[in-house]
């Protein structure tokens, strides 16, 4: 008695998710009117954005306050006010702010006098109580000061709207100073995932000033290489970053005083330590004999890889569109694979587009869909014949068919 086995395996994404359509660096993602006029300080929390801010005479505000923001209302969530010991709530001015990864606490530039000379210190989220002095800061007098913590190697990013960065130790000695991308650099922010960082800076005489929204944002690395983008902004006072859980893609929030708004900016996807997140060991693509399009590729390293799309076009340089589930990482040396039920007509190119706990990362050079490899029959002897038929070039499974009914004697 002759058994025919048929086999057919298909490996699918076991979540489909959302996946957000890349906008360009720069692009606002999320903009929120200011809470308080007078905001000069922001950091991101791991859940929202905070802020500090100077009250207006009158308003009847506290000094020292720092306030949770709801990013999608533009309302405040919940505040805590600054205060030590010899300097109660309402007495501290506070400039620039800083989330400490590391401990979970707020670091701020803050003043006893009204802003006439500054020191660096660390608060209780929860309860405003000073924890730690970092001493005075290089520049100790100004209004626009920049803050942000450095988790990669325990330290401070302090910026004045100087030609320089200021790299500080926690008790506030000068480690290295950085040139500004432009005329001032006003703050800095951090990713420690990626090693980059994100300085907003002014120049009017930059190419890409349009000589009204001048404040530019520029991505560098530890040796100060940038890449820089316009942001749309006229002065921005301290940023934040925030990676890509909430947005889809990670951003900048900066305090844009050219319109009195919080603004969230689209940063680049790329990393800024000459390292990748996802080291491709090889990807195809190859038709088979029922139409669709089997697309495999393997890894040799995964750094914080969640899992992939597949992308396709129907040109090496057209535009490519999600067209997979979300599929997620099993580890380098594991092979992944998906089918394309559906391909286009014609030619289809298709490439892998890596997720990471920061968001999209790495992504394959574009691959075309290669023809199937056709194998003739193979006959094994015996009381079982098993037929192996390969898949077949689009347009011949009828071919195959017709050989399959001949050898079976149908």
């Amino acid at each position: 008695m002759k058994k025919i086995l048929l086999a057919i395996i298909v490996v699918l994404g076991m979540l489909a998710v959302s996946h957000h359509a890349l906008a360009a660096p720069g692009d606002i993602i999320k903009q929120v009117p200011k809470i308080k006029l007078n905001t000069n300080g922001i950091l991101f929390d791991g859940q929202h954005i905070r802020i500090s801010y100077i009250p207006i005479f009158g308003s009847g505000d506290p000094f020292g306050e720092i306030i949770t923001v709801d990013e999608n209302a533009g309302t405040a969530l919940s505040s805590i006010c600054l205060h030590e010991p010899s300097h109660p709530c309402g007495s501290i001015y506070t400039g620039g702010i800083a989330w400490d990864s590391t401990r979970k606490t707020i670091w701020a530039v803050v003043s006893y006098d009204s802003g006439n000379t500054f020191q660096i210190k660390s608060y209780d989220p929860n309860s405003g109580a000073v924890l730690q002095t970092c001493g005075v800061p290089p520049k100790n007098t100004g209004d626009y000061f920049g803050l942000e913590y450095d988790g990669s190697t325990d330290t401070l990013w302090f910026d004045s709207d100087q030609p320089v960065s200021y790299h500080l130790s926690l008790n506030c000695q000068i480690i290295e100073t950085v040139s500004s991308p432009g005329v001032a650099t006003e703050s800095t922010a951090f990713d420690s995932d990626t090693a980059c960082y994100y300085r907003s800076y002014s120049n009017p005489a930059d190419p890409l000033s349009d000589g009204v929204n001048d404040n530019l944002l520029a991505q560098q690395n530890q040796n100060g290489s940038s890449t820089k983008w316009k942001t749309k902004t006229v002065i921005s006072e301290d940023n934040a970053y925030e990676n890509a859980n909430r947005w889809g893609v990670p951003v900048v929030w900066i305090i844009n005083d050219g319109n009195d708004t919080i603004t969230a900016f689209e940063i680049p996807l790329t990393r800024c330590d000459g390292q990748l997140a996802v080291t491709w060991a090889w990807y195809k693509a190859q038709y088979t004999g029922n139409g669709s399009v089997d697309v495999t590729w393997m890894t040799t390293s995964e750094t914080n890889t969640v899992g992939f799309f597949v992308e396709r076009s129907g040109s090496a340089t057209g535009t490519f569109t999600v067209i997979s589930p979300f599929i997620f990482a099993q580890g380098p040396g594991m092979p992944y694979e998906w089918f394309d039920l559906n391909p286009l007509p014609g030619d289809n190119w298709y490439r892998i587009q890596e997720i990471t706990t920061n968001g999209p990362g790495d992504m394959t050079e574009p691959f075309e869909a290669q023809p199937a490899i056709i194998q003739p029959p193979i006959l094994l002897q015996g009381a079982t014949t098993v037929i192996m038929i390969a898949a077949a070039e689009r347009g011949t499974w009828p071919m195959q068919h017709q050989v399959l009914d001949h050898i079976l004697g149908m």
